[in-house]
């Protein structure tokens, strides 16, 4: 008699599952990306308000999924501006003065069209960043933390551009590791060793003066080096912390986005993550891929051990797909990523195309 390994016998049950279901699983919708808020005008009344209402928050979306502020210039903008109730969820009214309208479209599907038209797209799946920042006030200066004030507008300002930021507990353990001098003086060291524990791959620090006009100090490090900064002098608080944001976001989106250059030019691109254990592991891992608003489909392949190897069709090249899939929370490139690992792994069929490697990565 033969018996088999329990494990051996769950993996095979999962990846029957999983080739029988190819991609019935989908992403949720980008609900934070399409959500938005639009002040209305009732001095004008009737419907055009609404229309126009829809427009300029459609025109939201639209930024934060391409990161440009240009909105009308971009591919294929025009058109789904054109009709903005194409695009719609859901809408509401919130009562009061002014009124406004409350709108959820549907950023995934939009991110999609507008790839598909060539307009450079920023996907759902967006890295956060981890903000240390100094409010200095008239003294010393305080460390903004989750659920100041300060870090409430400072997060909507984020969420207003669509960028994930996320505010340190600034606890016992924090305050015994960094100091609000570090910060302010620039010592990285102990920055990033306080920023450890939260996990980032992205950090920003920031120093916010109020006076006569409104000054701020910001620099945005990854993998320890800067790789951006500003120092922007403006009427408001509320202003300071957009005007960082949309530095950082800029920065953000150039290094994630699908360039208007790529986009339309779908092709069938190989990947590898290993590390999928679970039914669960599968859902999450393919709402993630289904977030990425340049792929079109994601086809499963095959499966050995714990890798599963798939096929995506994707608006663009495999250098693009890679920058995306760098942004995905919990996925790491492996450290012994080979191409040879591929061909193997896609056991019920090729990899994506003839001759490709596959890019491998693997569940954290």
């Amino acid at each position: 008699m033969t018996f088999n390994h329990p494990r051996r016998v769950w993996r095979a049950v999962l990846v029957g599952l999983l080739l029988a279901m190819g991609t019935a699983a989908t992403a949720a919708p980008a609900s934070d990306l399409g959500q938005v808020t639009v002040p209305l005008d009732d001095s004008a009344g009737g419907a055009s308000v609404d229309q126009q209402a829809l427009r300029q928050g459609l025109e939201e979306v639209i930024h934060r999924l391409t990161g440009q502020s240009d909105v009308n210039a971009q591919p294929g903008a025009a058109a789904a501006l054109q009709d903005p109730r194409r695009w719609l969820l859901k809408y509401s009214y919130r009562q009061g003065s002014p009124r406004a309208l409350n709108a959820l479209f549907d950023a995934e599907e939009l991110g999609r069209y507008l790839a598909a038209q060539g307009a450079p797209v920023w996907s759902a799946s967006r890295p956060p960043v981890l903000v240390w920042l100094v409010d200095q006030g008239s003294g010393r200066g305080d460390m903004v933390s989750a659920g100041d004030e300060t870090g409430a507008r400072l997060q909507q300002a984020a969420i207003d551009q669509g960028l994930r930021v996320t505010l340190p507990k600034w606890d016992e353990t924090e305050k015994r590791t960094l100091t609000v001098a570090d910060v302010r003086g620039r010592f990285d060291g102990p920055v990033l060793d306080a920023s450890q524990r939260y996990g980032a791959e992205w950090v920003a620090t920031a120093v916010i003066y109020e006076g006569a006009r409104t000054t701020i100090n910001w620099r945005l490090l990854h993998g320890g080096d800067t790789v951006t900064q500003g120092r922007d002098q403006v009427a408001s608080k509320d202003a300071a912390l957009a005007s960082m944001v949309t530095g950082i976001t800029a920065q953000m989106a150039d290094r994630y986005r699908v360039s208007g250059a790529s986009a339309g030019n779908h092709q069938a691109q190989a990947l590898m993550v290993r590390g999928v254990d679970t039914l669960e592991a599968w859902h999450q891992l393919q709402a993630q891929l289904n977030s990425l608003g340049a792929i079109r489909s994601v086809q499963l392949r095959g499966a050995r051990d714990n890798a599963l190897s798939f096929a995506v069709d994707f608006a663009g090249g495999r250098a693009d797909l890679a920058d995306l899939l760098d942004g995905v929370a919990g996925l790491r490139r492996c450290a012994d990523a080979s191409g040879a690992d591929a061909s193997g792994a896609a056991a019920s069929g090729a990899a994506a195309s003839a001759g490709s490697t596959s890019l491998t990565y693997c569940r954290l």
